[in-house]
């Protein structure tokens, strides 16, 4: 019963898995990490080589795409590792808590009117640079202070080499997740229609923008288009559902009753990855759906 109640609240706070997946990227670039340094020498790893690169990983996790997520990281790395050089060379003279705040206005005054991901990356960075200065012993010269900051670069680059080889198909479980939440909801306004209530719907929140993000994801050779296809009628067959002036399904029951059918039939094919049999369907939309998740399977095959 406790596991039970413990896999609930899991699904409630991450119903898409994502949060999971992103412990998952996490724990692999651990590994990564603890493997080079089992390997080389790394002088003063704990900080240097996994704390601070690791604390850097909350960037990528914040990125909306791929290429977002590199960048994130890139950047986040960048500015901590100049923050670091500069509060570790600085340290031991007087002025460092006066250095310390201009440098730190300097930083967001010069990130203020960016992308939103880059003002979020600015505290980060600073942490990381007042965090460096509790290791004092690691730092009493330029030499230990340049050392130090070829070993924030190597965890820089063998974090990007893990990243990069990094299974972008674990994106296509979110993605099905995305497709059984959104016609979950679809079947439920539909019932919501049978019982003469209001929908209340926010199509910003909605599963849909999580749908494209995801298939964005994806690798190369997915066949992304039938995926985005999907995404795409998926979309507007729910607004057909939540569109009040849709005449032809408010006052048609049966087609109500007909569409839940199909649309459990299709959720329980999702479901078990397997083909849906289901043909001319009451919605042209859904007829579109499932010929393009056949064929998404059949690909997945070959």
């Amino acid at each position: 019963m406790c596991i039970s109640a413990l896999n609930e609240r899991i699904e409630a706070y991450d119903p898409y898995g994502e949060q999971r997946l992103n412990g998952i990227k996490v724990v692999y670039i651990v590994m990564i990490l603890f493997a080079v340094n089992f390997a080389l020498p790394i002088p003063n790893p704990y900080f240097y080589f996994f704390f601070a690169p690791v604390f850097s990983m909350i960037a990528e996790i914040a990125g909306q795409t791929i290429a977002e997520k590199y960048r994130n990281f890139f950047h986040c790395m960048i500015f901590s590792i100049i923050t670091v050089f500069v509060f570790d060379y600085f340290a031991a003279y007087w002025f460092i808590f006066v250095l310390v705040f201009f440098y730190s206005l300097i930083l967001y005054y010069s990130v203020i009117n960016k992308q939103v991901y880059v003002v979020s990356i600015v505290p980060i960075s600073l942490a990381m640079g007042a965090y460096s200065l509790l290791y004092e012993e690691s730092n009493t010269n330029f030499y230990y202070i340049a050392n130090n900051t070829l070993t924030l670069l190597l965890a820089m680059a063998v974090i990007f080499g893990a990243l990069l080889c990094f299974p972008l198909s674990y994106y296509y479980r979110l993605w099905l997740r995305a497709v059984l939440l959104l016609t979950q909801q679809i079947i439920e306004h539909a019932s919501i229609i049978l019982q003469h209530k209001e929908i209340i719907f926010d199509p910003v929140k909605g599963h849909t923008t999580r749908l494209f993000r995801y298939a964005n994801m994806l690798p190369r050779d997915f066949p992304t288009y039938s995926i985005l296809k999907i995404s795409c009628l998926l979309n507007d067959l729910h607004l057909k559902i939540c569109v009040p002036e849709y005449d032809e399904l408010i006052f048609d029951e049966q087609k109500i009753n007909v569409l839940i059918e199909e649309l459990t039939t299709f959720k329980a094919a999702v479901e078990q990855e397997r083909p849906c049999e289901l043909k001319n369907t009451s919605f042209m939309e859904l007829d579109k759906i499932i010929h393009s998740w056949n064929y998404v399977l059949k690909m997945e095959k070959n």
